[in-house]
């Protein structure tokens, strides 16, 4: 331990300047890029700037550095990169040198996403790989260190429309989950499927078709995982709020790009458009049903049996009158209905009850808001299939 901590400590002291061009590196993968990484060379104004920074602290330099990527002033960044950095022996043992964090990084691939600054990408990434700035106990930091950095490049930059930054940090994470480099890539992999596939869907919705080719093409996802993420955006926001990802316009996208590329067929196109169509019904008419006041109850209310219990089959209305409030709660599982004035609650069956238009608006509401999600029908070799499953179970 004592040698590691030395080790570290003179990896510390060293400065490693940046090629301000593409290199060689066992981590990543610039194929189809090198013509695209290139660092220009500085102008008088450039010159000036950077005595600026010579000494300056990380949040100093952090703050000139997202704007130089902005900006895509990327002498600059490779400069803020390569500042000489401030003895070790002047901080917390064991802390990196006046330069930047791991926070530093994956914000810095973040904005290099949003204005598809390639070249910036690929400094942070290399910057990580000689600095290794997350400090942890992997067997191979460096890997660790750029395997965190992808894989946040690509959740946080799916939509955004930076193409040959997307690239990059697929190729890249392809490269560090083969499993004969990577001993952990199958945990990895299982871990971040959800991820990726929410980030096929948010690149879907922003039509970044090229981020989609990426992941496809680099086998971060299988084509079974991109047709689950594509039924599984029907769900996203379906009876809330207006949803961020998932939208019809998004599907559609993520559907012609499925066929363009062989995963689906025309049959199924029909189905997901069919299913599309139901879905939009179904959240129309519970968003109707909700701002006349209904709502999934979980009042613990007597059930036939006797016993006391929430039912996902419960629904309720609270209706105000000349004798006050009235809520009305209906269980559909019990065929019971409740009617209940202050302290006072009166049980009848649900056939009973007089007001039956207010029943049969109880069971539009339950009825809409349970829409089963779509499932997904295939075995290996037969077309990819799409189904609706069952209602939620009470």
């Amino acid at each position: 331990m004592l040698d590691d901590f030395f080790k570290r400590w003179k990896q510390l002291r060293e400065d490693k300047p940046l090629s301000p061009d593409a290199e060689a590196s066992p981590y990543m993968n610039l194929e189809g890029l090198e013509d695209k990484i290139k660092v220009p060379e500085p102008d008088k104004t450039d010159k000036a700037w950077a005595k600026k920074f010579k000494h300056a602290t990380g949040m100093d330099a952090g703050k000139a550095l997202q704007l130089a990527i902005e900006t895509g002033q990327n002498w600059r960044v490779w400069y803020l990169l390569n500042r000489p950095l401030k003895e070790a022996g002047k901080l917390i043992p064991g802390g990196n040198k006046d330069g930047f964090a791991h926070e530093d990084v994956s914000d810095g691939i973040k904005k290099a996403a949003e204005t598809n600054n390639v070249t910036a990408a690929y400094l942070l990434l290399k910057y990580a790989e000689k600095y290794n700035t997350n400090f942890g106990g992997a067997a191979d930091r460096v890997r660790e260190e750029l395997y965190e950095h992808t894989m946040k490049g690509l959740r946080d930059g799916a939509e955004k429309k930076g193409g040959d930054v997307y690239t990059l940090l697929a190729q890249t994470y392809a490269t560090l989950k083969d499993e004969d480099l990577h001993p952990g890539a199958a945990y990895h992999v299982i871990d971040y499927q959800k991820v990726l596939k929410e980030a096929a869907t948010r690149a879907a919705t922003q039509g970044n078709t090229k981020h989609l080719d990426a992941m496809l093409d680099n086998r971060l996802l299988e084509p079974k995982q991109f047709v689950e993420a594509f039924m599984e955006s029907f769900m996203f926001g379906q009876f809330g709020t207006e949803d961020t990802h998932g939208t019809p316009q998004g599907r559609k996208s993520f559907l012609d790009w499925m066929a363009r590329r062989g995963m689906i067929d025309q049959v199924f196109v029909d189905e997901a458009q069919n299913v599309e169509v139901r879905m939009a019904d179904a959240r129309a008419a519970c968003h109707i049903a909700c701002e006349k006041g209904w709502k999934h109850s979980s009042r613990e209310l007597p059930a036939q049996d006797g016993q006391q219990k929430p039912d996902l089959s419960q629904v309720e209305i609270t209706k105000i009158g000349d004798a006050g409030a009235i809520t009305y709660v209906f269980n559909f599982n019990a065929a019971r209905a409740h009617k209940i004035s202050g302290a006072l609650v009166q049980e009848m069956p649900l056939d009973r009850f007089p007001d039956q238009q207010l029943v049969e608006e109880a069971r539009s509401f339950l009825e809409c808001s349970s829409t089963g999600a779509p499932q997904l029908v295939w075995k290996k070799g037969e077309p990819f299939r799409l189904r609706f499953g069952p209602p939620p179970a009470p």
